[in-house]
């Protein structure tokens, strides 16, 4: 790969071009959102082949592609700061494509988290109160009492608010105690929708009870083998494998629901999970 040492310019973004022979697809989402966010200081850099002064559009887009499609949906006569690479054949720049791509540091979940939580964002602090509420702690780390799951513990909360993550942190607690393996997505997730929808149709101590002798484990593998009879979301199927053991024990049986997401006779219920005297019960 013949590439001289490649030089910093300025470059009209009507001089440029993707190449989609090893580009891949444009983010048409993705592209509107940093168009309509966009801020200059983060811009950056982007990497473009000069294909010589006979190729129209000249510079080929290596690296930046959703920068260039954004500066050019804001500003048809836009100009970025371009890093240009010359003397690339198109398998050269395929390969500089790829290079750039591996190398590039993605954000992992944690990060974005991590992120929101430096700025504040009032979602993620609400999260993180109800998870220490319960004597947990927001922890990627595998150890007994963290909460790894965080994403599953938002979707939650946008559900039913923080009261019902509060109840399903507090119903596993109340069975399991805090090891780790209690509060893995789908089960805190699946725990939150039988509350949500059953809200005071559930006998919560009877739940309990009936849960001591089934293991996280145990809950986790019926999860899966539930698959080949149903369809649906892992956590709609956790759902499906608590209400069955739910209703294995004695007493009045649950009507398994279509949705778990929406609450049992039209009532919208806040459930919370409380310690009185001993028992559960709903509030």
């Amino acid at each position: 790969m013949s590439d001289p040492k490649p030089y910093v310019s300025a470059v009209p973004v009507t001089e440029m071009f993707v190449d989609h022979s090893y580009q891949r697809p444009l983010d048409p989402p993705r592209m509107r959102r940093m168009a309509e966010t966009w801020e200059v200081p983060l811009v950056g850099i982007v990497e473009v082949s000069d294909r010589g002064p006979a190729h129209t559009p000249r510079y080929a887009v290596i690296d930046g592609q959703h920068r260039y499609a954004a500066a050019g949906l804001r500003d048809p006569n836009a100009i970025l700061v371009a890093n240009v690479h010359t003397g690339l054949s198109v398998r050269d720049e395929a390969r500089l494509f790829w290079y750039f791509d591996s190398k590039r540091t993605r954000l992992t979940g944690w990060d974005r988290w991590h992120a929101r939580r430096g700025a504040g964002d009032p979602v993620v602090l609400a999260v993180e109160d109800v998870i220490e509420a319960a004597g947990l702690r927001v922890d990627p780390a595998p150890a007994n009492g963290n909460i790894r799951c965080v994403a599953t513990c938002e979707k939650v909360v946008a559900l039913g608010g923080g009261d019902l993550l509060a109840a399903a942190l507090n119903l596993i607690t109340e069975v399991w105690g805090v090891r780790v393996d209690a509060f893995d997505a789908p089960i805190v997730h699946g725990a939150a929708l039988v509350l949500w929808h059953f809200g005071f149709e559930l006998d919560l101590q009877r739940l309990a009870d009936a849960l001591l002798d089934v293991a996280p484990r145990q809950l986790k593998a019926q999860t899966i083998a539930l698959r080949e009879f149903e369809q649906g979301t892992t956590p709609k199927l956790a759902a499906m494998v608590l209400t069955s053991i739910y209703n294995r024990s004695k007493g009045p049986k649950l009507r398994m629901p279509k949705d778990f997401r929406k609450p049992s006779a039209g009532r919208r219920l806040t459930v919370a999970l409380v310690e009185d005297s001993g028992t559960l019960r709903a509030s």
